[in-house]
C-alpha cells in the first residue's frame, strides 16, 4: 500500500512538473517586466535563450514591424530619450506581455517572414520590369544598330598638318548618309595605332556638328583639328609614317538633337542584363531567408 501511494505521490509531482505554465513576460511594470523577463530566460537553454534575447531586441527595434530600414530604426533608436535599461520595457512591454519565450522567438519570426515576403514581391515586381526594359533595350539595340549601318565611314587618316607656322594633329574620313533621317552631330570613338604594338597610340571618343546637317543620299570629306593639348596631340607622333586610323561609329543626332543610339537616360542591354541577375541573386537569397523561417516556425514552404 505505502509503495502505490509513493508511486501516486511521484506521478503526481512528475505530471505537475510537466504540466507547470512557462513563465511568461508581465509589462504591467518595468520592474515586473525585467524580473520576468529575466524569469523567462534563465527557463530557457542557453541556445534558445540567444535566440529570446535577439527576438526581443528585434521586436523593440521596430515594434510596428514596418518596412523601415534598419539604419532609419537605429536612428530612431539613437534619437530616443529612454536609457537603455527600459528601451524594451517602452518599445516592445505591451507586444509582448503574458508571451513565453518561445512565444516571443515565434513573434519575431513571424514579422521577419512577413518582411521576407514583402521583399520578395517587390523583387517579383522590380525583376518583371527589368524583363520588359532588357527586351525593349534589345528591339531599341537592333534598331540602332540598322541605323548606325546606314552610315558609311571610310578612308579615315590621322596625320599632323604641315602649317609653317604651327603644326597640329588632324583627323581625315569620308562620311555618307545612306539612312532615312538628317543628321546633325556624329558620335564616334577614333583608335590610332601601329600594326604589330599591342597598345594604341590614340584610343579616344569624338564628336563632330555638320554645319546644315548631312541629309540623306549625302557624304562629305572632312578634315577634323582635334585638341592638339590632349591625346589626340602626342607629339612623338608628328613625323610617324607607320600610324593606322579606324573610326566605329557610336551614335547619331538628329535635326531635333536627339540622339538616336542610346536616348539620353536610357540603359544599355548589358546594364539592364547586370541589374536583372542582381535582383534574381537577391531573390533567391530571400527565398532561402523564407524558407529558413518557414522551417523554424514548422510552415510548409511555398515559393
Amino acid at each position: 500500500m505505502k509503495l502505490r501511494i509513493g508511486i501516486l505521490v511521484a506521478v503526481g509531482l512528475f505530471l505537475t512538473a510537466c504540466f507547470q505554465a512557462e513563465p511568461k513576460l508581465d509589462a504591467s511594470s518595468e520592474e515586473r517586466f525585467n524580473e520576468s523577463m529575466r524569469a523567462v530566460s534563465d527557463s530557457l537553454n542557453p541556445e534558445i535563450r540567444e535566440r529570446f534575447a535577439k527576438s526581443l531586441f528585434a521586436i523593440a527595434l521596430n515594434p510596428n514591424g514596418d518596412e523601415k530600414p534598419v539604419l532609419a530604426q537605429l536612428v530612431e533608436l539613437a534619437n530616443n530619450n529612454d536609457n537603455s535599461s527600459n528601451m524594451i520595457f517602452l518599445r516592445a512591454g505591451a507586444i509582448v506581455d503574458r508571451k513565453t519565450g518561445m512565444q516571443v522567438i515565434a513573434l519575431a519570426d513571424q514579422r521577419r517572414l512577413e518582411n521576407y515576403k514583402r521583399q520578395l514581391s517587390a523583387l517579383n515586381d522590380e525583376i518583371e520590369t527589368l524583363q520588359e526594359d532588357l527586351d525593349a533595350a534589345k528591339t531599341r539595340a537592333e534598331e540602332s544598330e540598322r541605323i548606325l549601318n546606314a552610315i558609311s565611314i571610310s578612308g579615315a587618316l590621322y596625320y599632323w598638318n604641315n602649317d609653317r607656322y604651327l603644326r597640329s594633329p588632324a583627323i581625315d574620313f569620308n562620311i555618307e548618309n545612306n539612312g532615312s533621317f538628317a543628321i546633325k552631330r556624329i558620335f564616334a570613338h577614333g583608335v590610332v595605332e601601329t600594326p604589330g604594338r599591342s597598345i594604341p597610340w590614340i584610343d579616344e571618343d569624338f564628336n563632330y556638328e555638320f554645319t546644315g546637317g548631312l541629309e540623306p543620299g549625302e557624304s562629305k570629306a572632312l578634315s577634323l583639328a582635334p585638341n592638339q593639348f590632349g591625346s589626340w596631340g602626342k607629339a612623338e607622333l608628328k613625323d610617324r609614317t607607320d600610324l593606322v586610323m579606324s573610326i566605329t561609329l557610336l551614335d547619331l543626332e538628329n535635326a531635333a538633337g536627339e540622339k538616336m543610339v542610346n536616348p539620353r537616360g536610357a540603359l544599355s542591354v548589358p546594364e539592364i542584363q547586370s541589374n536583372l541577375e542582381r535582383k534574381l541573386e537577391l531573390k533567391a537569397e530571400v527565398l532561402a531567408k523564407i524558407t529558413e523561417v518557414q522551417a523554424t516556425l514548422g510552415i510548409q514552404t511555398v515559393n
